[in-house]
C-alpha cells in the first residue's frame, strides 16, 4: 500500500425523527447548514435547540464545534451536545468523542475522554461510533488495546452500514491483522466503500485492480477509481492517478497528463508527503521533454 489512514467520520445529523412542523423545520436547518446558508440554518434550529429538541441541539453544537454560522466556541458546543446527551441521542455523543478526539481552542485533546463517548454511542447501534471505536480499540487509544473488541465493533459496524468500519475490515482482510489475509473479501470490501464515497476506499479499491489483489487486474479501473478521488479534492486521488499512469505507458501514452496529476498532488499533499513526492514527479519528469513538462505544469495548473 501506498499509505494507510483511517477515515473518521464527523456525524452531524442523526435519524430522521418523527414527522411533524417541528422536525420538518430541524429538518430544513440540517440542508441549510450543510448547503453553507449558516444564517438562516441557525434562524431555524436555535429557536427549536432552545426549546429542547435534542436534533436541534445536536446541530447547533456541532456549528459551534466548525464555526458554521457562529464562531468556534468549544465551550458552547459541548453545551449544546451535553443538551441532547441529556436526552439520549446517540450523534451528540459521537460529536462529543470527535470534539475531544481533536481537542481545539480552550480544549484539550482527551484520547480517554473521545473512547469513552465513542463507547456510549456504539453501545447504542451509532453506526459511525461503532468504527471510531473500534479503531481506539484496535490502536490502543485512551486505554489499552482489544483486538478482540476491536474486531466484534468492526463486524457490527459493516452491518450498521459504517463505512469507516467497512475501510478497517477491508484493511484487515487485506493485511491478515486479526484475521486471515483474504484478498477477495478485502477487494469487496473497499469496493462498497469507495461505492458510498470514501476516498480511502476508492485508492484502496484501485490498488487492489492496480496489483490484480483479490481478482483479475484492471488498470482503467484503478485509474477511474483513483480520479473519483482526485475529483473530490484529495490528494492521494492525483498522486495515485499519476502513478498508475506513469508506470504504465503501454496502457496509458499521455504521459503528459499523468505528470499534470503528480504535480497537482505534489502542491495539495501533506507536508509530510512532499519529499517522497517530489522524487516520484522528478523520477517521471526526466522522461518527458522540456515542453512536455510545461505542458503539464499548465494542466495541473488549471485544475
Amino acid at each position: 500500500m501506498r499509505y494507510l489512514i483511517v477515515s473518521l467520520c464527523l456525524c452531524i445529523a442523526g435519524p430522521v425523527l418523527a414527522d411533524s412542523a417541528q422536525d420538518a423545520r430541524v429538518a430544513e436547518g440540517r440542508v441549510l447548514l450543510l448547503s453553507g446558508e449558516f444564517d438562516r440554518a441557525m434562524d431555524l434550529l436555535r429557536p427549536e435547540a432552545e426549546a429542547g429538541h435534542p436534533r436541534a441541539q445536536n446541530l447547533l453544537g456541532t456549528a459551534y464545534q466548525y464555526g458554521e454560522g457562529v464562531p468556534v466556541d468549544f465551550a458552547l458546543a459541548q453545551e449544546w451536545l451535553n443538551r441532547a446527551v441529556a436526552q439520549g441521542y446517540p450523534p451528540a455523543l459521537h460529536n462529543l468523542g470527535v470534539l475531544f478526539e481533536r481537542g481545539g481552542p480552550g480544549l484539550t485533546a482527551d484520547p480517554v475522554a473521545a473512547r469513552e463517548y465513542f463507547r456510549q454511542a456504539a453501545g447504542m447501534d451509532h453506526s459511525p461510533s461503532t468504527g471510531a471505536y473500534g479503531q481506539y480499540l484496535h490502536d490502543g487509544l485512551g486505554g489499552p488495546a482489544d483486538p478482540d473488541a476491536a474486531l466484534l465493533w468492526f463486524n457490527r459496524g459493516v452491518e450498521l452500514g459504517d463505512v469507516q468500519s467497512i475501510e478497517w475490515m477491508g484493511f484487515l482482510n487485506e493485511t491478515g491483522d486479526l484475521i486471515p489475509e483474504d484478498q477477495v473479501e478485502a477487494r469487496r470490501l473497499y469496493h462498497i466503500a469507495a461505492l458510498m464515497g470514501s476516498n480511502y476506499g476508492r485508492i484502496q479499491y484501485g490498488e487492489q485492480l492496480e496489483f490484480g489483489l483479490g481478482g483479475p487486474q484492471d488498470l482503467q479501473g484503478a485509474l477511474d477509481s483513483y480520479l473519483l478521488a482526485f475529483e473530490a479534492e484529495y490528494s492521494f486521488g492525483g498522486y495515485n492517478a499519476a502513478y498508475v499512469i506513469l508506470d504504465n505507458p503501454d496502457a496509458f501514452p499521455d504521459q503528459v497528463q499523468g505528470l499534470a496529476y503528480c504535480l497537482w498532488a505534489l502542491e495539495h499533499g501533506a507536508p509530510s508527503l512532499e519529499a517522497e513526492w517530489q522524487e516520484t514527479c522528478d523520477r517521471f519528469e526526466e522522461r518527458l521533454t522540456d515542453k512536455q513538462r510545461a505542458q503539464a505544469a499548465l494542466i495541473a495548473s488549471r485544475f
